[in-house]
């Protein structure tokens, strides 16, 4: 052959072999791409079958809490009401034992009916509650009560503290003409009337 020819030959076969060499290439870089893309798929698909199953098992958890809550909840309204019907229906006890307290005390109570009749039996049986006790509980009264006698008009007293210093002073109010030389009068406990002072 002559130079030429071989010089031609080797120049195809070295570019055969680049041509071969460059689809091997880039056939195997498709097929790395293809394989990247399914992995980094199945990895995703992984990765998302992890989160759904998280998900899932947050969503158990949270709705075991919830449960636990809301029965909690539910407890403590019930106990709330009981609390409340119970505190109602003692102050219902209690105003009903009010009621049949007032109405017991009401049989006791003055009506214009028996207004005169309560009135004489007050004056029957006079009370005084101005008293001092002892340390052995006897009451001294000061002055001691006195049955009031119809139509006989009440005798006026003077001051407690001067009772029960001796000394009784008995008011009434004396005209001008009744009183003696000096202008003074005294009234006679017992029968109440004007007695001139001895000079």
């Amino acid at each position: 052959m002559r130079p030429d020819d071989v010089r031609e030959l080797l120049w195809r076969r070295h570019a055969y072999n680049n041509a071969i060499i460059s689809l091997r290439r880039h056939f195997k870089q498709e097929y790395k791409m293809e394989q990247l893309v399914r992995e980094e798929k199945e990895e995703f698909d992984r990765l998302l079958a992890e989160n759904e199953e998280r998900n899932r098992m947050a969503a158990e958890k949270r709705a075991e809490r919830e449960k636990v809550a809301m029965e909690k909840m539910e407890m403590e309204y019930i106990r709330s009401i009981e609390e409340e019907l119970q505190r109602r229906e003692v102050n219902v006890k209690q105003k009903k034992q009010e009621v049949l307290e007032m109405v017991a005390k009401s049989k006791h109570f003055i009506t214009e009916d028996i207004l005169d009749e309560k009135l004489e039996e007050a004056l029957e049986n006079p009370v005084v509650y101005d008293y001092a006790v002892d340390l052995m509980g006897n009451k001294y009264y000061a002055p001691i009560p006195e049955k009031y006698v119809k139509g006989t008009p009440p005798r006026q007293k003077g001051r407690t503290y001067d009772i029960t210093l001796g000394i009784e002073h008995y008011s009434k109010i004396v005209p001008y003409s009744a009183t003696g030389a000096d202008g003074n009068a005294e009234i006679s406990p017992e029968s109440g009337e004007s007695m001139k002072q001895q000079a």
